[in-house]
């Protein structure tokens, strides 16, 4: 603790910065990467097939608490049949997420031809290595 040499608080710093990495590079090996929808911002599919009817959704919703909350009616019917539409839509998504990101890296390479596939397949491999 009293030590003035300048060496021995150089390998001490450098010591104690190799146990810093060796922690990193333990943590970074064992534990999953995951990330979260907002910091991705995006899910494939989502404009084609679910803001349709998570507008319909929400049009329905705001029209039954328009008319007090009814428990039947057609209203009522209509809220739940859109809201379990619009959940629906989403489960399926997630479950369909690689093949949607599939068929349209196949559409894109067919329409342009300039578009470099070996590029496009790294990038997909390479966020996936993110998640697992």
């Amino acid at each position: 603790m009293n030590c003035s040499c300048d060496e021995h608080k150089r390998l001490i710093n450098a010591y104690a910065g190799s146990i810093i990495d060796a922690c990193y590079e333990a943590a970074n090996a064992t534990i999953p990467l995951t990330s979260s929808r907002q910091a991705s911002s995006c899910i494939p599919g989502w404009t084609e097939h679910v803001k349709p009817l998570r507008d319909k959704s929400i049009f329905w919703h705001n029209l039954w608490m328009d008319c007090g909350r009814p428990m039947a009616g057609v209203v009522a019917e209509s809220m739940r049949r859109t809201r379990a539409a619009y959940h629906y839509a989403i489960r399926r998504i997630k479950k369909d997420e690689d093949n949607i990101v599939r068929e349209r890296l196949a559409n894109c390479t067919v329409v342009n031809k300039q578009r470099n596939f070996c590029m496009e397949i790294k990038r997909i491999r390479s966020k996936r290595k993110l998640y697992e």
